[in-house]
């Protein structure tokens, strides 16, 4: 790369181009790689926190959730107050003072019932009514605490009168005796839910009813939701109907707006105005929200800004650096063999650093992805297995249809053959009960105990009662008219019971003939089908009744659809039933008749597995949030994501897949070694690549070094080892030749060095002395001082044009002229004319390839003490008074060999005593020019500023203190000063 001095605008633009490209390329290119990279790692670490910080915001809604369900609350509450009154010596008297004030903080909430170590009912705020009746539950109570059974119950009297009293009627009885052993169950659906407590103790026990219509989500978050955390998030209760936020005020309108944002687009997490929202519906009416702040896109920001106003001043200053040593005439002196080493590692090392870092968030980006993937698969898994259960009946819909169709039941061998092809579908389809009724409304007996399955009184009118309703408005479509018998009228006693009306039933089940339909009966859930059989007259004659248990169906068809095996992928699927059956644990001592039996919640599933502690923490956080959950847990030893899913369509069911992180763990072990072992072949290559390099170049250089060393020592003698037969060899090979040649010119340059004066002229009146630097080892410039006789001296000066060999030879031959001149009668005009002569005629070849030359030549007058000034092209001399000032003196006249003749204007001039006259070439000011100030102004008050020494020493001052010289740069000229002195 060229460096050349800024002599004019194109050499600017030059180097400004040369150092905006080689900043771009050395310090542009990495920076933006780096800023990239930079870029890529923030985004990863701003979605990684903002993922942590969703996991904090889920995890607090967990601690936080089961206290906004005011039955959980309120259970709590109780369970502590009594606990409390237990250690109190007088536990009657505790709870007489505390129960009231309870009652005021709640009103109406509470009805408190308190029964005495005697299980006797005390009187508490004036409710004495059925006295008995409370008593009586209490002995049942007990009974069924003893013993762990719900049948001792009905042993001791638990009749319907003691049931609908507390409990209520509208609940199947077993699986309610079966609930309230957890001390707490609900009484009443509805708005007028109703739940019923109970705590039980050797000195005391308590009835408690809770009525719903005191309760609100507030009552149990208040301490959390106006509580200051130490942590920064915060919990907000959302009242949806009064649009009402429950928070601090500081935040509770940003939670107004995000609430409006998320009933727009719901979603469980989101991000808005800077804060990270987690929102969980704790019923139709409230929302529970946490949020907390998200600063870290913020401090992405301000990094990715600093980051990259950092990168912008360093290639600045890159440019700015790079641009000023590209405007020197010389750059520092800088090894190959470094700059070799640096763009090797500039040129491999930081790819792969930047390769490196890439990886790394790679791998990372890549594990999440699949973990991402696989949740996605295991939600898309789970919701297709719930999503079949609708279309489960379709072929059982379609089978039970051709039955029918087909049925002749008329005759005996056509009803066992229908009777056969019932058996086989109740076998296959699992369903509960078959009944097959006439036009009359009387059942059909199949005298098959297999179909035939007994039900309670109640439940027979209700089902019957219903069958024939349909069959009736069936009938009444196809203006056929049947009576409704009289012994089905009585449904109307026990509609209230069931709080089912078969006659509206039978209006919307008309348009379902062949088709499962859900249909409840009181607390009990059925799935239903009913088919019309026809006669041979195409007249309906019998109705077809089939039902299922709707639990017994979906965990019939939960056996057909989850496999017992794992799936091909490694994946597990589970169903678990979220509401507990409750078994009884044994006392430890039983010989205590007041020892009470505890009971532990069971959660049925299928297939049975055995629990881990892990899962059944994410199990009972999903019961209460009821919504889509994931979560990374220990399964057999090894990770796994277990993905829930509340079941749509299987009521009261979750659904569980277990994925195991094994392949993705593979696969990304198996990528990790694939880099590693890419990043150990890059590198092995660039090192070989490297080692090839040093030997193949290095030594070259390090020989080539040498031999410069041994140049700059002036050890000519020295040659290069032969080399391989390539650029370095060719390049040994001429620099042999050069030192060959250099001996010949460093005897050229002490031949040169004797040419001229040896030491100072002085004649009495006048002092003369010149000193000179050659650029090169032969110089151009030229000096010289003698006496022509008694009268006259002469002072010589110039400069041949050009460096080296050429102007040496030229200024040789000018010191013989005026050697030869000298010596015989010569002037100074004769002078010049024949020096002229000689370089115009004799030195210039062709046009293209002329020398000339500046000469100043001083012609001193001893007699009159005259100087005339002949000034051929020359620089001005400079005259320093006594007083220490300089001045130019300007002298007229062209080079020497540019015309025939000299042309030139003397000039006569009178030193004074103890001024001096400074003669120079024009290396001295040339180096010296500004953009704003000529070198020869410059030069001139360089001048006057050096001390005034003896001629000599102020000669070797001037030049070895010279500005240029000082800096320790290369010359670029030749440096000549002459000085003549009056004395």
């Amino acid at each position: 790369m060229p460096f050349v001095n800024q002599e004019n605008a194109g050499n600017f633009a030059r180097i400004f181009f040369y150092a905006l490209a080689i900043s771009l390329f050395l310090c542009g290119f990495p920076l933006l790689l780096l800023n990239t990279a930079l870029v890529y790692l923030l985004d990863l670490k701003i979605k990684n926190t903002e993922r942590i910080r969703f996991e904090q915001l889920e995890e607090k809604m967990l601690q936080v959730f089961p206290h906004s369900k005011p039955e959980s609350f309120l259970k709590e509450m109780l369970t502590k107050l009594m606990k409390k009154a237990e250690r109190q010596k007088d536990p009657l008297r505790f709870l007489y003072n505390v129960l009231p004030r309870l009652e005021r903080k709640y009103p109406d909430l509470f009805t408190f019932n308190i029964f005495d170590k005697n299980d006797k009912l005390l009187v508490f705020r004036n409710q004495i009514t059925l006295r008995t009746v409370k008593e009586k539950f209490l002995l049942a109570l007990r009974d069924l605490y003893s013993t762990g059974s719900h049948h001792a119950v009905k042993e001791q009297g638990f009749t319907r009168e003691v049931f609908s009293s507390f409990l209520g009627i509208s609940r199947d009885f077993t699986t309610l005796i079966k609930t309230i052993s957890t001390g707490w169950v609900t009484c009443s659906n509805g708005q007028k839910n109703t739940w019923f407590y109970h705590h039980l103790s050797q000195n005391f026990s308590v009835f408690a009813n809770v009525h719903k219509r005191g309760t609100s989500p507030i009552m149990g978050i208040r301490k959390y939701v106006y509580s200051k955390n130490k942590s920064d998030v915060q919990i907000a209760l959302v009242d949806m109907h009064l649009w009402k936020v429950f928070s601090d005020n500081e935040i509770e309108s940003i939670i107004q707006e995000a609430t409006a944002n998320y009933d727009r687009t719901p979603q469980s997490s989101f991000t808005f105005k800077n804060r990270l929202f987690s929102v969980s519906h704790i019923n139709s009416r409230y929302m529970l929200v946490t949020t907390t702040t998200n600063d870290y896109p913020k401090f992405a920001e301000k990094a990715i800004f600093f980051s990259r106003l950092f990168s912008i001043l360093l290639l600045v200053l890159t440019f700015i650096l790079t641009l000023h040593l590209l405007s020197q005439k010389t750059l520092p002196y800088l090894s190959i063999r470094l700059k070799m080493i640096f763009l090797f590692l500039f040129s491999s090392a930081v790819p792969l650093i930047l390769l490196a870092f890439t990886a790394i968030a790679y791998l990372g980006e890549r594990e999440k992805f699949l973990i991402n993937d696989a949740l996605q698969q295991s939600e898309k898994t789970l919701r297709e297995l719930d999503a079949r259960f609708p279309f489960a009946g379709r072929a059982c819909e379609t089978q039970l249809q051709n039955i029918c169709k087909n049925a002749e039941i008329s005759s005996v061998e056509g009803f066992d053959k229908f009777r056969k092809e019932l058996i086989n579908f109740k076998r296959r389809y699992k369903c509960e009960s078959i009944v097959l009724q006439n036009s009359s409304g009387t059942e059909v007996d199949f005298n098959c105990p297999e179909i035939t399955k007994n039900m309670n009184k109640e439940t027979r009118i209700v089902k019957s009662s219903l069958l024939h309703n349909i069959f009736i408005e069936y009938c009444a479509n196809e203006n056929i008219t049947i009576a409704k018998p009289e012994s089905l009228k009585k449904t109307e006693a026990i509609t209230s019971f069931s709080g089912f009306d078969p006659e509206k039933a039978a209006k919307d089940f008309i348009g379902f003939e062949g088709f499962l339909s859900p249909i409840d009966f009181g607390p009990n859930h059925y799935i239903v089908a009913f088919n019309v059989i026809r006669s041979n007259s195409t007249r309906p004659t019998h109705m077809l009744y089939i039902s299922w248990d709707k639990k017994s169906m979906m965990q019939h068809h939960l056996s057909r659809s989850i496999s017992f095996k794992p799936l091909d992928d490694g994946s597990e699927l589970l169903a678990v039933r979220m509401t507990p059956f409750f078994q009884p644990v044994q006392t430890l001592n039983p010989h205590n008749s007041r020892q009470f039996h505890t009971f532990r919640r069971v959660f049925p599933c299928f297939p049975e597995k055995q629990f881990t502690n892990e899962f059944m923490n994410f199990f009972r956080s999903f019961i209460l949030t009821q919504r889509i959950s994931s979560k990374i847990i220990t399964y057999k030893g090894s990770p796994y994501i277990v993905s829930a899913l509340p079941g749509q369509y299987f009521e009261n069911i979750g659904l569980f897949v277990f994925k195991p992180l094994s392949s993705i763990k593979s696969e990304v072990k198996s990528l990790s070694f694939r880099l590693i072992l890419f990043a150990f072949l890059s590198l092995g290559f660039t090192s070989t690549l490297g080692i090839f390099l040093s030997r193949k170049f290095l030594l070259p250089v390090h020989e080539l070094s040498k031999g410069i060393e041994n140049l700059q020592g002036r050890n000519f003698t020295y040659r290069i080892p032969q080399l391989d037969n390539d650029e370095f060899g060719s390049l040994a090979v001429l620099f042999n030749k050069m030192t060959e040649s250099f001996d010949e010119i460093n005897m050229g340059r002490l031949v040169q060095e004797r040419l001229f004066p040896s030491r100072m002229l002085d004649n009495g009146k006048y002092g003369i002395f010149g000193f000179s630097r050659p650029y090169s080892d032969l110089g151009g410039d030229y000096y010289d001082y003698l006496s022509i006789n008694e009268k006259s001296t002469v002072a010589i000066i110039g400069d041949v044009t050009g460096h080296g060999i050429p102007a040496a030879i030229v200024m040789a031959m000018i010191k013989a002229i005026v050697t030869h001149s000298a010596s015989g009668d010569v002037t100074a005009d004769s002078l010049l004319l024949s020096l002229n002569k000689m370089i115009y005629s004799t030195v210039n070849i062709s046009r293209s390839k002329r020398l000339m030359m500046t000469l100043c030549l001083v012609w001193i007058n001893l007699e009159t003490d005259q100087l005339v000034i002949s000034n051929c092209g020359h620089t001005f001399p400079f005259r320093q008074k006594t007083d220490g000032t300089v001045e130019m003196i300007e002298t007229s006249g062209i080079l020497l060999g540019m015309r025939a003749k000299p042309i030139y204007s003397p000039l006569t001039i009178t030193l004074n005593q103890g001024e001096r006259l400074f003669f120079y070439t024009d290396g001295l000011a040339e180096s010296l020019s500004g953009i704003e100030s000529s070198g020869f102004a410059i030069l001139g008050n360089y001048l006057a500023s050096r001390p005034k020494l003896p001629l000599e020493a102020a000669c070797r001052d001037i030049l070895e203190n010279h500005p240029l010289i000082k800096s320790g740069e290369h010359l670029t000229d030749d440096f000549t000063i002459m000085m003549i002195e009056r004395k």
